[in-house]
């Protein structure tokens, strides 16, 4: 089952959020909490020994409540005689289950907020005292889940360690299988008796470092410790990969490359030999996937007529090979998965823009090649949705403006969704409270399609903003134009999820029509080409008008430049906006006012939206 995250605070989270003696309100991100296990120290045998961590959206006991956010940065506050005790921790959500902690001084206090700012890591400087934290469970008590392993089927092993107990009968022969979970590695060693030797290593995590480094994070069987930290590459030409295993579970303890750590395992893939009833049926076949659909997806490799597909729900490899095209979208298909497992199905493929495509395979599987594998019977109504790795052709967001709303269930708290003609490709979602416009949390998404089905707005994003940059995320929907425009909004999940009531269950967010944003054309003839009522800038600007005393009339431009101003006291991104007063004498005024980004811009005061011929 997909687990949703949610797009706004829920009244669970909101729960008890009021603290004597804090200034200001802090939450993690839904992404940071749960339980998690952290190495606390190494005993006299060599053994790791664990701590575990709860982190909740208020704090955790072993660092204090969150204070206040920057970014990545977190300011920490623990009661110490009465007198408070500030310290700044920097976490880094490496992957769904793995999270590095990173202080310049773990222990210290500062008992003032400037100091400990300042203390706060650099993102870009390595530390080797970083703390690796590996998810365990979430608030709710559910398990973490594995992760998909980045392999493939089937490889003969070559293993050493610097280890002094290595059994002899392991630097020989041995096999690696992913076949019956693509979540876990199984190791044998055929000339070890009793299997001993054997063990199974479960991904939880992947990510690339700023260096072009790949890492795992591992569960081992063997328990010497349970949670590793790994480094690897593949060799593209062979496809021989290359793991090392850290000492602990660390990412530094004798971990220096690929092919140089405590543990070291080289992968020599095993070809596949495929029966000859099945190669000269599909050499008989002249099918062929669609043309756009050609090239590599999120999770999905085109070639021709083969289809590979990466399932990280299942954790399976399906290779599909092509062999009859019912319709445009529907196509017979041999299909091969945990490595030999064969089979006949169907393949539904749609395009949903250019960049993205959702398919969907039938609900039941056949020894036998028959048409009726497509029948509408077989069709779960369950779809995949993919996004092309490199890009074609950027993709406007469905909605442009501003939108405010209330998180359901609660009556303090507000939220904003926006879109403007600088950056369409994008949306900016914040929530803030409603009358103190103290400020929450903020997403960024970059719209990468959007198509209709069932009457219903599906729109597919890529998070940008720093907490979960990279994770792709479907939103479902409506947009009603009417005397009231506004929209209907609900999460649906990393593949589009249908059957999701959007309507009565979503966030209802109201389009401020005093704030709605004209682009300014582009014009290289000069800085400001006429004043009066129409300001033509050299680059694209929100233009908002309002009166002000006297009823002259004033015009804002949104100024904000590719090369942002952060304040990194109050963490709040700064837009600069120049004011421009038509006075009786026809001169022009130009003011600089810099304002927060963070707080909304409806703050200031209702503006008119510009109409320009």
């Amino acid at each position: 089952m997909q687990k949703l995250v949610p797009l706004f605070l829920t009244t669970i989270i909101l729960q008890g959020s009021t603290r004597a003696g804090v200034a200001a309100i802090c939450f993690f991100p839904p992404e940071y909490t749960g339980e998690f296990v952290m190495q606390k120290s190494i005993n006299t045998s060599g053994n790791v020994e664990y701590s575990r961590i709860n982190i909740t959206f208020l704090g955790t006991p072993l660092w204090g409540s969150c204070y206040k956010r920057y970014d990545n940065n977190f300011i920490f506050t623990l009661s110490n005689d009465n007198s408070p005790c500030l310290r700044c921790l920097n976490l880094n959500l490496k992957s769904k289950n793995v999270l590095q902690v990173r202080s310049t001084n773990y222990t210290h206090c500062y008992l003032q907020e400037d100091e400990a700012i300042a203390s706060c890591p650099q993102e870009n400087i390595k530390n080797n005292d970083d703390i690796i934290l590996f998810k365990v469970s979430d608030l709710l008590g559910y398990p973490a889940p594995k992760e998909f392993c980045p392999l493939g089927d089937k490889y003969t092993v070559s293993y050493n360690t610097i280890s002094t107990d290595l059994d002899f009968c392991m630097q020989r022969e041995g096999t690696l299988s992913t076949c019956s979970s693509n979540s876990m590695m199984n190791l044998k060693f055929q000339r070890c008796e009793g299997n001993s030797s054997d063990f199974e290593l479960y991904c939880i995590g992947s990510w690339t470092d700023p260096n072009g480094q790949r890492y795992l994070a591992l569960e081992d069987t063997r328990k010497k410790p349970t949670y590793r930290c790994a480094l690897y590459h593949e060799t593209l030409e062979n496809g021989q990969i290359h793991i090392a295993l850290s000492r602990d579970s660390t990412c530094d303890m004798h971990l220096q490359s690929p092919r140089h750590g405590y543990e070291t395992i080289t992968l020599s893939p095993v070809p596949y030999k495929e029966d000859g009833k099945w190669l000269d049926e599909i050499a008989s076949s002249d099918c062929r996937f669609p043309e756009w659909a050609q090239g590599e997806w999120e999770h999905v490799k085109v070639e021709n007529n083969k289809f590979y597909y990466k399932d990280h729900d299942d954790f399976v490899n399906y290779e599909l090979t092509c062999l009859t095209n019912l319709k445009e979208d529907k196509y017979v298909v041999y299909s091969r998965m945990h490595c030999t497992e064969k089979r006949y199905n169907c393949l539904w493929i749609q395009q949903r823009s250019d960049d993205v495509f959702e398919f969907q395979l039938g609900g039941m599987f056949s020894k036998f090649k028959t048409e009726h594998l497509c029948d509408p019977t077989n069709k779960p109504d369950k779809w995949v949705t993919q996004y092309r790795k490199f890009a074609v052709s950027p993709v406007k967001c469905p909605i442009s403006g501003v939108f405010k709303g209330r998180v359901p269930d609660t009556k303090t708290y507000c939220s904003n969704l926006s879109s403007d003609c600088k950056t369409p490709d994008l949306m900016y979602y914040k929530v803030f409270n409603c009358v103190t416009m103290e400020f929450y949390e903020e997403r960024e998404y970059r719209c990468l399609g959007y198509w209709k089905d069932d009457d219903l707005l599906y729109t597919y994003t890529q998070r940008q903003d720093k907490i979960a940059a990279g994770t792709y995320e479907c939103f479902v929907g409506s947009i009603v134009s009417d005397k009231e425009d506004y929209i209907n909004i609900k999460e649906a999940g990393e593949h589009c999820q249908r059957n999701m009531d959007a309507l009565t269950a979503g966030m209802k967010l109201i389009k401020q029509k005093q704030l709605t944003v004209l682009c300014v054309d582009n014009d290289t003839s000069s800085d400001i080409r006429t004043y009066g009522n129409k300001v033509d800038k050299k680059t694209d600007l929100a233009v908002y008008e309002t009166k002000i005393p006297n009823n002259q009339t004033t015009q804002i431009l949104d100024n904000k430049s590719s090369n942002e101003k952060v304040n990194l006291k109050s963490g709040a991104a700064l837009r600069e906006f120049l004011f421009y007063f038509e006075e009786p004498q026809c001169k022009l005024l130009k003011i600089i006012v810099v304002i927060a980004q963070r707080m909304p811009i409806y703050h200031m005061g209702d503006f008119e939206q510009i109409a320009h011929t």
